[in-house]
């Protein structure tokens, strides 16, 4: 499976949450916790892949983004785990179905492998990327615009129509 544009994706967020100075938010997740939940959705998706079953809920239990120890160096370990697998899945295999849950909700049909991860690259993965530019100390008079974790997951409604 190709994973060039994933790659791609996973080194723009590492980039910016590696080299960027961040500020904390009044409400909602930190910059660290938006790392952390990538970490754990790698995670989920790699089990997922493996078992035919996918929910990204647990990756938005604030408990278990809080307890990730070293969100920047397991982004980097789980990133390349997940390329790595998908790049060596054969065409064949990244047709296989399983079946999605987004928030504990079923989506009404299984998907393909390789849907899953198109939505990941072009929607989750952007999504968490403008939340982390959200959250950088902006220059002096600037705006600051916020992107909460709802509206980053509303980007996944399409599977239920």
């Amino acid at each position: 499976m190709d994973t060039t544009e994933l790659r791609r994706r996973y080194d723009d967020v590492i980039a910016v949450a590696s080299s960027v100075t961040f500020a904390t938010p009044v409400t909602g997740w930190s910059a660290r916790m938006v790392v952390a939940h990538l970490v754990l959705h790698d995670r989920l998706l790699l089990d997922g892949f493996e078992t035919g079953t996918f929910d990204g809920a647990p990756a938005l239990d604030e408990e278990r983004v809080r307890a990730e120890p070293d969100p920047l160096r397991g982004l980097e370990r789980s990133s390349a785990d997940l390329v790595a697998y998908l790049a060596a899945l054969s065409t064949e295999a990244a047709e296989r179905e399983i079946a999605v849950s987004i928030n504990g909700r079923p989506a009404e049909d299984q998907l393909s492998i390789h849907r899953v991860v198109d939505v990941h690259t072009y929607v989750h993965l952007p999504g968490r990327f403008e939340q982390l530019q959200s959250l950088r100390i902006p220059p002096r008079g600037a705006p600051k615009v916020r992107v909460t974790p709802r509206q980053i997951d509303a980007g996944w409604d399409f599977l239920h129509p």
